[in-house]
């Protein structure tokens, strides 16, 4: 009884929530392929789902422009709607959680066969999880109407992405999405390993190189923002910024804000993170790359710890931090955390500094004071 009426409110919430979306679905074959599909809006098609219906022959996937007389203007499978969240792709592969390998393996050996997607004209969005889990080295087009969710076309290896000219909202460089002016730049979706920003560039969106397999970016003089979590979660990362650039540098594997003294992003070496003496706050977003850290290096110049500074660090538990400053630095009230369980080591001059400071820390047991 208690999974009908799971099942009844997700009903209820469908009709509320999608009222001009038809939900029954229906099925075209067209070549060595089949679309399931559904009506969308007053007078479109969503591709739903679409089967491989052949072993041979299909190196070439061409989505269908109309099915049944109306264009096809959605591709995705039903209820993908969050880039934080993983769900099926169009092909109904996913990652399963007893091995963490791609399944079905059937379907996955099908798809590993089509070597060009190529998306109609009248396709105006994909959901996020689209083409999640294709192998790489796969060709694609972004038509003039596709605007929404193409964001997510990052971080998939694509052999070439091509951006149609005609596209209001975005362009492609060097398998880089870029904005339509060429001033923000999105995330990456080629094989490469090594990423050069183009000039005229001015920001590194939110998150446009989080989890990325590059081991090498280069930004250039122009850049003028890095947003949140930018360049987080990367395995392996080198970074390379202009001399010219006025308003970030790198130190230490460490990149700062010249003017601001915020930490932008921390990459360890062995292990170890020496945050710059040039870095005076600690603050939301910033990023944490290149695998494990063992070690934290804070400068005497740091003056304040902000909120959910720590969000992407990989390692959460038994780091050793180290404080130069022989006063700590100011802690917002909330959520402001430590790695748990984290040896802490500061001046003995100012051990009484930093036990007032990070007393609920040493309460909870969180972390261990000590001195040097």
């Amino acid at each position: 009884m208690k999974y009908k009426t799971i099942i009844r409110t997700l009903l209820v919430f469908m009709i509320l929530f999608f009222p001009f979306t038809s939900a029954s679905a229906k099925e075209a074959t067209m070549g060595k392929f089949k679309f399931t599909y559904q009506y969308y809006g007053a007078n479109g098609i969503w591709i739903t789902h679409i089967d491989i219906m052949k072993d041979k022959g299909i190196s070439t996937l061409k989505i269908p422009s109309r099915i049944a007389g109306y264009p096809v203007v959605k591709l995705g499978t039903l209820f993908d709607d969050d880039d934080w969240f993983p769900a099926d792709s169009i092909f109904g592969m996913y990652r399963s959680e007893d091995d963490e390998k791609i399944a079905p393996v059937k379907v996955a050996k099908k798809v590993a066969k089509i070597q060009k997607i190529v998306l109609p004209n009248t396709v105006e969005e994909i959901t996020p999880n689209c083409f999640q889990y294709i192998q790489k080295g796969k060709n694609i087009n972004v038509p003039a109407k596709l605007t929404k969710n193409v964001v997510c076309l990052c971080g998939l290896k694509w052999k070439k992405l091509r951006i149609s000219p005609k596209n209001r909202e975005y362009r492609s460089v060097d398998n880089l999405i870029l904005s339509k002016d060429g001033k923000r730049v999105y995330g990456y979706a080629g094989m490469d390993k090594k990423v050069f920003l183009p000039k005229g560039v001015q920001t590194i969106e939110e998150r446009a190189f989080w989890n990325s397999h590059i081991s090498k970016i280069t930004i250039p003089k122009t850049v003028r923002k890095i947003k949140s979590c930018a360049l987080g979660c990367i395995k392996s990362l080198t970074v390379s910024i202009s001399s010219q650039n006025k308003n970030y540098a790198v130190k230490s594997g460490c990149i700062y804000s010249k003017k601001s003294g915020r930490l932008v992003a921390a990459i360890p070496r062995a292990g170890v993170i020496t945050v710059p003496d040039q870095v005076t706050c600690l603050k939301e977003g910033t990023s944490f790359a290149g695998g494990t850290v063992k070690k934290i290096i804070f400068p005497a110049s740091l003056k304040k710890i902000g909120k959910y500074w720590n969000l992407s660090l990989t390692t959460t538990n038994k780091c050793k931090c180290i404080f130069r400053g022989k006063k700590a630095p100011s802690i917002d009230k909330v959520d402001v955390h430590m790695p748990h369980h984290s040896k802490v080591f500061v001046p003995k001059k100012g051990k009484s500094s930093y036990a007032k400071a990070f007393k609920e820390w040493i309460e909870w047991g969180d972390i261990t004071l000590h001195t040097y």
